[in-house]
């Protein structure tokens, strides 16, 4: 399993944030996590996953995964990332909206 993995914050920031993996989680691209974010645990959705560890700081750990099957699949990943290139708008707020 990776040590690491992308996730999309719904957040007003143009970027996904690498998280650590606790051992026994499992993330998968498209399902949903709750990640540490400032003073506040978000849900976030996986965009990708690394074994390789962030160069230029610690990455902290998730605190969950709450699917154990991805909740986007890949072609609607695709839809959403192909939609916050084309508007402009940030993947994590994109996502958020696929969510709920």
């Amino acid at each position: 399993m990776p040590d690491y993995c992308e996730v999309a914050l719904p957040v007003p920031l143009d970027r996904v944030f690498t998280y650590a993996v606790a051992e026994g989680q499992r993330p998968l691209r498209g399902a949903r996590v709750i990640a540490p974010f400032r003073n506040e645990k978000l849900i976030g959705v996986v965009t990708g996953l690394s074994d390789r560890s962030p160069a230029d700081f610690e990455a902290r750990a998730l605190e969950a995964v709450l699917d154990e099957e991805p909740l986007l699949s890949e072609p609607l990943m695709a839809l959403g990332e192909w939609m916050a290139q084309y508007y402009l708008a940030p993947l994590g707020e994109v996502l958020r909206g696929c969510c709920r």
